[in-house]
């Protein structure tokens, strides 16, 4: 695992979000400083995964406000959440994010 995240850590990254482990993913990519494209769309995953979670399980529209505070300014969240909001499922979890 060592050796494909230093040989092609954007191939791991991938990978992994496709797996559902969007966390990690965002981890890889932010470790090995991948295109900023790439971090914004995982970091949209990442809200979308917090939106759609239960509460109890470590989701919900607290989290991820939590999750947008995270970031580096302001100005980064808004791209995020531009990306979450064509992911999202339902109106509902769009008015959410809203």
């Amino acid at each position: 695992m060592e050796r494909l995240c230093q040989r092609d850590p954007e191939d791991l990254a991938r990978r992994l979000a496709a797996k559902g482990a969007v966390s990690a993913a965002l981890e890889v990519a932010e470790s090995y400083h991948l295109r900023e494209e790439y971090c914004r769309e995982l970091q949209g995953q990442k809200l979308v995964e917090l939106l759609i979670s239960d509460p109890i399980n470590g989701g919900g529209p607290a989290e991820a406000l939590r999750f947008l505070m995270t970031l580096h300014t302001p100005e980064d969240a808004l791209p995020v959440a531009m990306d979450a909001m064509k992911q999202l499922p339902s109106l509902q979890s769009k008015q959410l994010l809203v």
